[in-house]
């Protein structure tokens, strides 16, 4: 029974984009070697073909750049706030 997981896929440039692709792959390389359930799964690669494609599973919350950066200046900004009140 096949298992339905929602994915986000990540590419190279259709151009010829060396440092990129070769990121790409470091990239899957590194993703194939971890399992656990706290850690995004990589899903597929596709290399057969230009761009180089990733597939990874899908991050509810966005990537974690961006969900810190989000949560830590709204706890930043509040923290600010009640130091001033009190």
């Amino acid at each position: 029974m096949a298992v339905k997981v929602p994915v986000s896929p990540n590419s190279s440039s259709t151009e010829v984009d060396v440092e990129r692709s070769a990121a790409l792959l470091l990239e899957a390389f590194v993703m194939h070697g971890l399992k656990h359930p706290r850690i995004v799964s990589l899903v597929a690669v596709c290399t057969h073909t230009k761009p180089i494609l990733i597939c990874m599973e899908h991050m509810q919350n966005g990537d974690l750049k961006s969900f810190l950066r989000r949560y830590v200046c709204a706890y930043t900004c509040i923290k600010r706030t009640l130091a001033r009140a009190l």
